[in-house]
């Protein structure tokens, strides 16, 4: 995300780390903005496993940060080395991380880019998380860089982030998981040769755990879940590693590297330092500066270290002016000369006690011999402003070579222009896919022409990538869509929506259907989350093809049953199978049942017969025998019954007889 370079803070006498963020980074105003609310409030996190946001702002529009310094170098070089991690030290590890993680997450922060090169280790071995509250602008100002810059972020991805959809804790943790495979195994899960087949790996199941990792398997496993409501939480990890630690043996110290400032024969360290100003002169005048320049000029650049390794001030910085000194490999030195007499226009003499004057004057002797050296000094310094001014105008006429800034920012080219004595010409801009937006694509004169001094450069400055086609996903899975839209540079972003026409996981539709977006842009994806649950209405008491009509015109399939009632009239619903009110897919079975109104028999004639065929005929129709007079003989025959055979009765009721013997 930006240069990092090693300075001090001479306030508080302390190495720090500076990070300037890539110059195309400021021209995001969206990412500028999210950049101050995030950082500000990523200082506030004080963890001994996150790094420390010292402070944070922006200078000449690039943002910077200043972070403790830590010696260890990245999980990444750690492994870049060739080193792996035992089980027991990838614990360790793994507890620290996630302390952090629970204490961040319990704050409302979520990290969205959990990888190596984010994990770094203090001198100690001890490991911290960097980037954290920042690292939600930094990750979706990635995500909208070209696939191949895209990599570093893409590997460590959720598959709810591979998905384009919005990501929580649960995010952080499935990356973590990937991370400490990593770690131990030196392998890391769905790695493959593009960014698209890498993010869409992940999405088909749940991480699988390689056997190496031992006794951490079952929390890595929990970390790893497709499902984001599955998986572990940072705070109940930390519990968990904190029992897991107990059982097993004390990890060996993980030998890290230990980056500190050497000077190197060739690549020179550069004193970033103010520019001279009054205070400068002032200290000049009371001799404090004009010996350690002369000194700083016949040393070594790796002296600006001291014996016990802790940067020197630089000869001639002024605290008041600028309280940062930044230390860079790869430039040459520059220094700021303090002046070795009075500023223009002060025209007091010299005191006797001031040393720039005793060294000008010399030692107090005769008169005359003081007056013959002020003269000498005084014919040399006429000498010296003859040659310079004759040097400066052949300076000014002479040719110089067009330095080459083709893959350079506008602003850099700019300055190093200046510096060779040529001056920006007109500036045109023009797509190109392999020059980053805001810097040089092409430059007239062609580098390495010799021209005049101050002639003009023609500069043609690049717009990024040219604008792409959007492609038409309507139709797609989901999984499709997104390739689609990645394979040119496009992100999706999903939501989802009920249709009765479109299958599950399919596009419905699209923002914007058509047209061109610059690389990185985002499309709007509705994925089909099939038909619309149905709300079952209330059909008791509505007529059987009123009820029918209801059910068919929602898309639920209508199933009546009969039933006799004595409260429900004819032809009218009872009961239903599903209760009102509840949510059931489209056509689901909906079962009612229909009243027949009262159950209705006629009694049978009785009359004539004997007692025991009396009550067999009253059985075949739901009736029984109620009272009999006596005699009560099963030979005695029947003169008469109430009701009269004919009359129609409830099911179940009894018919009273009177018989003979």
């Amino acid at each position: 995300s930006g240069v990092v370079y090693l300075g001090r803070d001479l306030s508080l006498g302390r190495k720090v780390a500076v990070k300037l963020l890539h110059e195309g980074l400021s021209a995001d105003a969206s990412f500028i903005r999210r950049f101050h609310a995030e950082a500000k409030a990523a200082a506030s996190l004080n963890h001994p496993s996150i790094v420390r946001v010292f402070d944070w702002g922006e200078a000449e529009g690039s943002p910077f940060l200043v972070f403790e310094f830590l010696s260890g170098g990245t999980l990444r070089n750690y492994l870049d080395d060739g080193k792996r991690m035992s089980v027991a030290q990838a614990g360790r590890v793994a507890s620290e991380i996630s302390q952090a993680l629970a204490y961040a997450h319990a704050r409302g922060y979520i990290h969205r880019d959990i990888k190596p090169s984010n994990l770094l280790f203090d001198e100690e071995g001890r490991i911290r998380i960097a980037d954290f509250g920042i690292a939600r602008a930094l990750s979706e100002a990635a995500w909208t860089e070209p696939v191949g810059l895209v990599m570093g972020t893409a590997r460590y991805a959720s598959p709810e982030q591979a998905l384009g959809r919005p990501t929580n804790k649960a995010g952080d943790m499935f990356s973590f998981a990937l991370v400490v495979i990593e770690a131990v195994t030196g392998e890391l899960p769905f790695a493959a040769d593009t960014t698209v087949a890498t993010l869409m790996a992940r999405t088909t199941g749940d991480l699988q755990v390689p056997t190496e990792l031992g006794a951490l398997r079952p929390l890595v496993e929990a970390m790893g879940k497709l499902d984001p409501e599955s998986r572990i939480s940072a705070s109940l990890l930390a519990d968990e590693l904190a029992l897991l630690l107990r059982t097993l043996p004390v990890p060996e110290a993980l030998q890290v590297r230990h980056f500190e400032f050497a000077g190197i024969a060739g690549d020179p360290v550069t004193q970033v330092v103010p520019f001279p100003s009054a205070n400068l002169h002032e200290e000049a005048r009371n001799g404090a500066g004009g010996t350690r320049h002369a000194e700083s000029d016949e040393h070594s650049p790796n002296e600006a270290f001291d014996q016990d390794d802790h940067l020197r001030e630089p000869s001639g910085h002024n605290p008041l002016v600028d309280n940062t000194t930044i230390l860079v490999q790869g430039e040459t030195p520059t220094s700021v000369l303090t002046p070795l007499g009075p500023p223009p226009g002060d025209t007091a003499p010299p005191q006797d006690g001031d040393p720039m004057a005793q060294a000008l004057a010399g030692p107090k002797r005769k008169g005359g011999l003081r007056s013959r050296r002020a003269k000498i000094l005084m014919a040399l310094l006429a000498v010296v402003l003859i040659v310079g001014a004759s040097f400066f105008v052949a300076q000014d006429t002479a040719s110089v070579v067009v330095p080459n800034e083709i893959g350079a920012t506008q602003i850099s080219a700019t300055s190093a222009f200046a510096l060779a004595g040529l001056r920006i010409g007109t500036i045109s801009f023009a797509h190109d896919p392999s020059i980053p937006r805001g810097s040089v694509i092409s430059e007239l004169p062609k580098p390495g022409a010799s021209e005049a001094k101050k002639s003009p450069v023609a500069l043609v400055i690049s717009l990024g990538p040219p604008d792409v086609v959007v492609p038409n996903v309507v139709g797609e899975q989901e999984i499709g869509a997104n390739y689609s839209l990645s394979e040119v540079q496009l992100l999706a972003k999903v939501v989802d929506a009920y249709s009765e026409t479109v299958p599950p996981g399919a596009v419905i539709a699209q923002s914007p259907s058509g047209g061109k977006l610059a690389p990185g842009a985002t499309v709007t994806v509705t994925i089909s989350k099939g038909p619309a649950p149905r709300v079952v209405p209330n059909l008791v008491g509505e007529t059987s093809a009123a009820a029918s009509s209801q059910l068919t015109a929602l898309g639920l399939s209508p199933t009546a049953t009969q039933q006799y009632s004595d409260t429900v009239p004819l032809g009218e619903v009872i009961s239903q199978s599903v209760t009102a009110g509840n949510s059931v897919p489209r056509g689901t079975a909906i079962g009612i049942v229909v009243s027949e109104g009262p159950h209705m028999v006629t009694v049978p004639n009785l009359i004539g017969m004997s007692l025991s065929a009396a009550e067999a005929a009253l059985q075949q129709v739901g009736l029984s025998v109620g009272s009999v007079n006596t005699p009560n003989d099963p030979n005695s025959i029947i003169i008469f019954q109430n009701p009269q055979g004919g009359t129609s009765i409830h099911y179940g009721l009894s018919v009273g007889i009177f018989v003979i013997k």
